[in-house]
């Protein structure tokens, strides 16, 4: 049986980075970005894109407080949780359901 795997991410202002982030983790069974206040488009252009887009506002900022409210808008029924930077490329099915014993898989 083939574990759910989820990606969850915080966007502000990655409007250069959406596209090849997105490109990266497209095989992943549900990608949810929450988005803390963009103004370049990002969340626009999130929008459009075949994933969940949240708002969240966290006031003062805290990075933890918000990557565990965006964890909220996940899913109950996934497997396998990646908290994916919208800066960083490399998300790779094969490669990370790899790393499990085949029992999990």
């Amino acid at each position: 049986m083939a574990r759910k795997i989820a990606i969850y991410a915080l966007c502000k202002n990655e409007i250069k980075n959406v596209e090849a982030w997105y490109e990266s983790c497209r095989d992943a069974d549900c990608i949810v970005v929450t988005d803390t206040g963009s103004t370049d488009g990002s969340r626009e252009r999130l929008a459009t894109l075949p994933l969940k887009v949240c708002d969240l506002r966290v006031l003062p900022w805290r990075f933890d407080d918000a990557f565990n409210a965006a964890m909220n808008n996940l899913p109950d029924d996934v497997d396998i949780i990646l908290c994916h930077r919208i800066e960083h490329l490399v998300f790779i099915r094969e490669r990370l359901t790899g790393c499990f014993p085949p029992a999990f898989r």
